[in-house]
């Protein structure tokens, strides 16, 4: 293969539909549910169809989780298959005449549309609407009776300070040194002895 370049790369057989959107290694996550939200608003499609294949294929389920959470009410179908991929390989010199490669490679791809229509969710692949999001339950004014609790907060800003506190005295008081011969002595007093 040294004498070969890739020449061209044939990832899709079809042109895309009108509202189809591919999602590819260089898409940003927050621009697809941004594009997917609009065609979605869109009175005349009311329907988005992302798809991805290769390595994209977990980038296109986070943006249709994503879409799936800011319109609860859509319904999903969700087609797993193989596509082809073509790469052209072409010779780096043409005097050795050699004749160029074609290469067919099989990846995964997914394919899933996002609709407001109602769907058959019978049929393999299909998901109705998820369910609203419960609500947060608001915080009771007063506390419960009983013991109160420390927060963990005063507790660790406590213990902070004391871990500080003896950083600063570990830091000040120099430590002997346990490689020299005498007791008493400590790293910043040794020295060497000067060569003559």
């Amino acid at each position: 293969m040294e004498n070969y370049h890739k020449a061209e790369t044939h990832k899709y057989s079809t042109a895309p539909e009108p509202h189809e959107i591919r999602i590819g290694q260089r898409h940003r996550i927050k621009e697809v549910v941004s594009k997917a939200l609009r065609f979605l608003a869109d009175e005349e499609m009311k329907k988005v169809l992302l798809s991805g294949q290769g390595a994209s294929v977990t980038k296109t389920v986070t943006c249709c989780e994503i879409v799936k959470r800011k319109v609860p009410s859509a319904y999903q179908k969700t087609e797993i298959c193989y596509a082809t991929v073509e790469d052209i390989w072409e010779a780096n010199d043409p005097a050795l005449e050699l004749e160029p490669l074609k290469v067919t490679t099989r990846t995964p791809a997914i394919h899933i549309l996002v609709t407001h229509e109602s769907l058959d969710t019978s049929s393999p692949g299909c998901q109705g609407p998820c369910a609203a999001p419960a609500a947060k339950r608001p915080k009771p004014s007063q506390p419960a009776r009983g013991r109160k609790r420390p927060s963990r907060r005063s507790k660790s800003e406590g213990d902070r300070k004391s871990i500080s506190e003896e950083a600063k005295d570990d830091v000040s008081s120099p430590r002997p040194d346990p490689a020299s011969k005498e007791a008493g002595t400590t790293k910043k007093s040794r020295r060497r002895p000067s060569k003559k």
